[in-house]
Parts: structure tokens; sequence; C-alpha cells
């Protein structure tokens, strides 16, 4: 139970919040079997879903930032999920890689739950 200026409002969804606990994984998982269940169930499901992606999985190209001589600018690719950010010298330079979430990889953790995390960065200048 919570306590708001005074006012007692209950929170049964509190356990909720540790998403890495056993029972929410649990739960996660029934509500995940039973949704994907239902919607398996609906007509023109997968007419729809072939037409959304149509639609929304085409190349799309962002309003290029300018910083002294070079460009940045993120783009995704027809069939990909996430943007990719892009840089060049100039409008006419060769397209370089900055940031592309696609080769991130999870972080480790070690025994005591922190991050273990190497950082490395490529200087644009």
């Amino acid at each position: 139970m919570d306590d708001v200026h005074g006012v007692k409002v209950p929170d049964p969804y509190r356990w909720l919040e540790d998403g890495s606990g056993d029972e929410v994984k649990k739960w996660v998982g029934a509500e995940d079997a039973l949704a994907r269940d239902y919607l398996a169930k609906l007509p023109g499901r997968d007419a729809l879903a072939a037409r959304m992606k149509e639609l929304f999985y085409v190349e799309r190209v962002g309003i290029p930032t300018r910083r002294g001589t070079r460009l940045f600018y993120p783009r995704r690719d027809a069939g990909k999920e996430k943007y990719i950010v892009y840089w060049r010298e100039g409008a006419k330079g060769a397209e370089k890689v900055l940031l592309d979430p696609t080769q991130w990889t999870a972080v480790p953790r070690s025994a005591s739950g922190s991050p273990r995390t190497t950082a490395s960065a490529s200087r644009t200048r």
C-alpha cells in the first residue's frame, strides 16, 4: 500500500516491477501466449500484417545535421527495424557508419549483478 499525500493507495501490480523475477516471467509468458493465440485466430490477420510491412518497412532517411563540413543522418533500409546513423564528409563524401544498433551486444554482468562494460569510440574528426 502506497501513501500518496496521506491517502492510502493500493498497488496490486507492484510485484510486476521486478521484471527479472521468476513469477513475473511466468506471468508475462502466459499473457504473451494468451494474446498470440487470440490474435492468430483473427480473420484477415496475415493479409493485414503483409500490407503493414509493405507500408512501414520502406527505406527512410532522416534530416541531415551539419557539424562543420560533416553531415550526420539516420537511415533505415527497407525490411529493417532499426535506424543506423551515418556520417559523411560533405554532400559527396563516402558514407560511413557511426552508430549501428544491430551490432550492439548485451552487456555482461558480474556475479554481483553490476555491468561489466567496455566502451569504444570511433574518431570522426
